[in-house]
């Protein structure tokens, strides 16, 4: 797991009044358990852009775009984790896990469905801009 990973995964498990049964949940998306138990949230990087900055010095600053993806049984139970996702992440300016976010910012949201179990979902892709080392 990458530091960005453990910033991802420290914020959503430590937001507001998550259930503790989310707090279980949330997987980077190719560790989610086969036999895994409804709601939960699976995350992944999809890409990682890069810039240099020559005004503050030789600072780094990774840009990875983050797809979040939240699964349930029902629709309004995957709407209702992914605005508690929203709320956690977007605009979202801090240090955590060691990680120091720049400004984190929601690009897309969409409805996902899985035909193989039923599972309803919502998949949502952030801009999580923070200072690389």
């Amino acid at each position: 797991m990458s530091n960005v990973d453990h910033a991802i995964y420290s914020r959503l498990t430590t937001f507001g009044d998550w259930p503790a049964l989310i707090v279980l949940r949330c997987h980077p998306a190719d560790e989610v358990p086969q036999n895994v138990v409804y709601p939960y949230i699976a995350y992944r990087m999809i890409d990682n852009l890069r810039a240099h900055s020559h005004s503050s010095g030789d600072e780094q600053l990774a840009m990875p775009r983050v797809q979040i993806d939240v699964w349930s049984e029902t629709h309004d139970e995957a709407k209702a984790v992914a605005r508690q996702v929203r709320l956690a992440l977007n605009h979202y300016r801090a240090t955590i896990a060691s990680v120091e976010i720049k400004g984190s910012s929601i690009l897309s949201e969409r409805d996902i469905s899985n035909d193989d179990s039923e599972a309803k979902g919502v998949s949502m892709d952030f801009m999580i801009p923070f200072k690389e080392e």
